[in-house]
């Protein structure tokens, strides 16, 4: 059986002049709960790291691809994943999720409406008999030496 993904909608998590942070959490049967992120802006900003409420929280780096234009500065778009616990998904859909993005060239904060977890899980409940997704109970030991072989492109 192949995998099952039920989205919530798409909701903005951090708006600024010429900046903004975008996600959409998500249920997969095979990457379990979390949420894409789209964060764009003028600065050249790579993400490595999520971080809640002093928690670091998986993240996987997506892609990072610079907008046509035709004078500096463009707008670049940065993607991830965040892949939470059931516990933290059910709580985000009960009363939003705050997070913070790092990379060594900044950060940024957002905060997600928990309508957004909320109408993922109803979706999710339409899946049908699924196998249980694996869950994510803590953050491995060594930060820096985590599997690097989880690309962004395998999670969903």
């Amino acid at each position: 059986m192949g995998d099952k993904t039920a989205y919530g909608p798409v909701v903005t998590a951090n708006y600024a002049i010429f900046t903004f942070l975008q996600v959409r959490p998500f249920y997969s049967t095979k990457a379990g709960y979390g949420f894409k992120t789209v964060y764009a802006s003028f600065d050249r900003v790579s993400f490595d790291q999520a971080w809640s409420f002093g928690k670091e929280l998986e993240y996987v780096k997506g892609s990072t691809e610079r907008q046509p234009c035709f004078q500096a500065p463009c707008m670049v778009t940065t993607n991830g994943i965040v892949t939470l616990s059931e516990e933290d998904f059910l709580a985000a859909a009960t009363k939003g999720y705050e997070f913070e993005l790092v990379g060594k060239s900044g950060k940024v904060t957002g905060k997600a409406a928990a309508l957004a977890f909320r109408e993922a899980l109803k979706l999710k409940s339409k899946l049908g008999p699924t196998i249980a997704a694996p869950t994510i109970n803590a953050a491995p030991a060594d930060l820096g030496a985590q599997d690097s072989s989880r690309k962004f492109d395998e999670i969903l």
